[in-house]
């Protein structure tokens, strides 16, 4: 009798066992994926020796593994350790954070400002616009009184050489990729891509002016290009363009 009380004890020890490790394979959540990362901006422009720390979002916030990688296009020009970004050079860096399989990009230019910050309107008094440009933005004005634009736009990249993508000009012309921040009345598709392009940059007398051409088609409302695709939909001439501003003069 003992050995019979041995033999079924030490049974039902291993069928205890077999339904735990079984129990433990039936009962496993399936691994929750990153399904995006987002940065807390596009864009941003540093003087060498400068810093600052790019700060990334992980969806979902229960996904398993959130950790992020951060790498640099050219370490020449600026590197990055955990989201600190130090600027060593001059040019153009991308900054790339990843999470999972998604990624997300800051374009980092170093002692590069951009060449068309102000304000700027119509040479041409018949058309009383105004154009707002700042180190990040550009707002679309109505008037130049007004306050509050009718729309506005986040700015991806930009370059200060050349009207059209790849050029290497001289630097009285650039253009820059921007994203809807408000999408304007004939667009409503707030993921839609638009590329600013200018051209005779000049001053004289005091007063600066430059060529403005906002750029946008209709394939915009049946889905947005990438910032790529857009740079290379407006890169041929003016005439790709809806809408040619014309000569406008910096306040």
């Amino acid at each position: 009798m003992k050995k019979a009380r041995k033999f079924f004890g030490a049974a039902a020890v291993t069928a205890v066992l077999l339904f735990s490790f079984v129990g433990c394979d039936m009962f496993t959540d399936d691994e929750v994926a990153v399904s995006s990362i987002t940065l807390d901006s596009y864009l941003q422009m540093l003087n060498t020796n400068d810093t600052f720390t790019a700060t990334a979002t992980v969806l979902p916030s229960d996904a398993d593994d959130k950790s992020v990688t951060w790498s640099t296009s050219d370490e020449t020009i600026a590197t990055v350790v955990d989201g600190v970004v130090s600027a060593t050079g001059t040019g153009t860096a991308q900054i790339t954070a990843t999470a999972g399989s998604k990624s997300a990009v800051i374009n980092v230019h170093v002692n590069d400002e951009l060449e068309v910050i102000g304000t700027w309107y119509h040479a041409d008094a018949n058309w009383p616009e105004k154009w707002v440009v700042t180190d990040t933005t550009i707002e679309k004005h109505s008037s130049l009184a007004s306050t509050t634009p009718d729309y506005s736009f986040t700015i991806i990249d930009y370059s200060n050489d050349g009207f059209n993508a790849g050029d290497t000009e001289s630097s009285d012309c650039g253009y820059a990729v921007v994203k809807y921040a408000t999408a304007p009345s004939y667009n409503d598709d707030a993921d839609g891509y638009v590329v600013y392009r200018w051209k005779n940059l000049s001053t004289a007398d005091g007063e600066t002016q430059v060529d403005i051409s906002e750029g946008y088609n209709s394939s915009y409302t049946d889905g947005a290009p990438t910032a790529a695709e857009a740079v290379a939909n407006y890169s041929v001439s003016t005439s790709s363009f809806y809408s040619y501003t014309g000569s406008c003069v910096k306040q």
